[in-house]
């Protein structure tokens, strides 16, 4: 029986182990359309610019051509839209994959 209540204790400590991966690789996933909509007035990291900046508001405009929709957003410290297709947006700053053999053998 003693097996059986360590079996247990591995089963439990699994799923946390688990839940903090999908965690890490959330915060390295950029942002989506549906979760720009509830993050007015929270600061982003904007990967282009290496910086972080608040989200001041979003809006969806119909194009002329195809009648696609086009997703924009403004950010406090500028006044102009960007497409937000183009914008590289995360909750944190995302970090970088690099292999240590890789630069290993670039360095050689």
């Amino acid at each position: 029986m003693p097996k059986k209540k360590k079996e247990e204790i591995k089963q439990n400590e699994d799923p946390k182990k688990a839940e903090e991966q999908t965690k890490e690789n959330n915060t390295n996933q950029q942002l989506g359309w549906v979760q720009i909509l509830l993050l007015l007035g929270k600061p982003l990291w904007d990967d282009e610019l290496k910086k972080w900046r608040v989200l001041n508001g979003y809006q969806s405009v119909l194009g002329n051509s195809n009648n696609q929709m086009f997703f924009e957003v403004t950010f406090t410290d500028s006044p102009y839209w960007e497409n937000f297709i183009e914008k590289r947006l995360y909750l944190e700053i995302p970090k970088e994959n690099t292999d240590e053999k890789s630069v290993k053998k670039v360095e050689k």
